[in-house]
C-alpha cells in the first residue's frame, strides 16, 4: 500500500516557497521483518549505522544520519539547555525545523503538526518515517516478510547455513526438519517443514552411550560418507568400502573416529558400526560433530541419514531418502553449517 500523508496541508506545504528546487523525490520502501526495518530508496537498500526503532509498532530511523545521506544538511541547536532543535536543509531547498519530543515541524514558516513526535534515544534523535515523509510528500510503500526463528538463535549470528531438528518434548522421535541460509546478512528459508526423526528415546543433554537418544544441541557439519558414490556434495565426501567402521569401543584412543579396519587394528568391534551393513541409511550421510573430544561413555557415530524406521534412531537424525539427498546436496562447509537439535518451545535458547 502507499502511504499518502498524515494531513491534506502536508501536501499544500511543498508549494510554499517559489524559490524552491523542483526536484523528484525517491521512492521508498519499507519491510518490516518481525520488530526490524530495512529501507530502500530507488530498489537499494539504505544502510544505517544505527538500527532504526520499533516504538508502538511504528517504525523510527536515524533523523541526521537519513537525512544527510540524502544530500541534505543537518544542524542542530539546544534550546534552553534542555530541548534540541533540528534545522534540516533539503536538496529541493526547502527548510524543515523539528524538535525534540515534539510532533510539531516547521516546513517553510508553515507550522504542521505530525502523529507522533521526534525521538531522542541513547544521543540519537529518532523520526517516525511514515509521519514525516507524508509530511514531506515523499511516497513510502511498505510490506512485511516472516520473522523466521533462526534469526533469535546464538548461533545465527556465527553460522551462515543451520539446519534445525525440533521434537513437541524431549521424550518424541519424531522430528521437523528446517534449514535456513544467511547471504548477505539476511536469513532464509532454504527447506521448509521436513519430517523425520531422532532417537527412539528422544533427544538428551547427557545422554549415555547405547540410550538411544539423540544428542540435543548445536554441532558443526563439515563432511560425509556413503556406501554409495558421492551425489554431488560439497564437502568432503568418503566412500565405504567393507574394511570401514566407526569406531564404538571406548577404550581405545580411536573411539568416535571412522577407521578402516586391518590386521594391525587393536579396536575392538562390538560396539563398532560396521558401515557397509547400514544400506539404505548410510547410502549417504553426512557426520554432525557430536563429542569431538572423544570422552568416554556419552557415544558418537551420530550423523544425518536416510529414513528406515519411523519409530526412530539408535541416536541419528534421520529423514526420508529424497529429501535428505537435497539437504546434503545443499549443505556447504564454506559458509559454515551447524544443526541444531532441540524441542521446538527450546530453539531460542541456542
Amino acid at each position: 500500500m502507499k502511504f499518502i500523508g498524515v494531513a491534506a496541508c502536508a501536501l499544500a506545504a511543498l508549494a510554499f516557497s517559489a524559490a524552491s528546487i523542483k526536484i523528484d523525490p525517491p521512492d521508498y520502501r519499507l519491510i518490516q521483518r518481525g520488530l526490524n526495518f530495512r529501507l530502500y530508496e530507488n530498489e537499494e537498500l539504505l544502510e544505517l549505522v544505527s538500527k532504526p526503532l520499533s516504538i508502538d509498532g511504528r517504525a523510527y530511523f536515524p533523523l541526521r544520519e537519513f537525512f544527510e545521506s540524502t544530500g541534505a544538511n543537518v544542524e542542530a541547536f539546544m534550546i534552553d539547555g534542555e530541548k534540541i532543535r533540528i534545522k534540516i536543509s533539503l536538496p529541493d531547498s526547502r527548510i524543515l525545523h523539528l524538535s525534540q519530543d515534539s510532533a510539531l515541524s516547521i516546513l517553510q514558516d508553515q507550522y504542521i503538526k505530525m502523529e507522533r513526535p521526534i525521538l531522542l534515544q541513547n544521543g540519537i534523535m529518532y523520526f517516525p518515517i511514515a509521519d514525516l515523509f507524508g509530511l514531506l510528500g515523499y511516497e513510502l510503500s511498505t510490506g512485511f516478510e516472516e520473522e523466521l526463528p533462526i534469526e533469535s538463535t546464538k548461533a545465527a549470528a556465527e553460522y551462515g547455513q543451520i539446519i534445525t531438528v525440533t521434537t513437541k518434548t524431549l521424550r518424541d522421535a519424531k522430528a521437523v526438519i528446517n534449514a535456513y541460509e544467511k547471504t548477505d546478512g539476511r536469513w532464509s528459508r532454504a527447506f521448509s517443514d521436513l519430517s523425520g526423526v531422532v532417537g527412539q528415546r528422544g533427544i538428551s543433554y547427557n545422554r549415555t552411550q547405547g540410550d538411544k537418544t539423540t544428542p540435543g544441541g548445536v554441532y558443526s557439519i563439515t563432511w560425509g560418507f556413503g556406501i554409495l558414490p558421492d551425489p554431488g556434495v560439497k564437502y568432503p565426501y568418503r566412500l565405504v568400502d567393507e574394511s570401514d567402521y566407526w569406531v564404538g569401543d571406548s577404550n581405545s584412543d580411536l573411539y568416535n573416529t571412522y577407521q578402516s579396519r586391518d590386521s594391525s587394528s587393536s579396536w575392538s568391534t562390538r560396539n563398532s558400526e560396521h558401515l557397509i551393513e547400514y544400506e539404505k541409511a548410510y547410502d549417504h550421510a553426512a557426520v554432525i560433530d557430536f563429542n569431538l573430544e572423544r570422552k568416554k561413555g556419552i557415544g558418537g557415530g551420530i550423523f544425518l541419514h536416510a529414513l528406515t524406521n519411523s519409530s526412530g534412531t539408535a541416536g541419528c537424525v534421520a529423514l526420508e531418502s529424497e529429501d535428505l539427498l537435497n539437504v546434503l546436496k545443499w549443505i556447504d562447509p564454506e559458509k559454515r553449517t551447524a544443526i541444531i537439535i532441540c524441542p521446538e518451545s527450546e530453539l531460542r535458547d541456542f
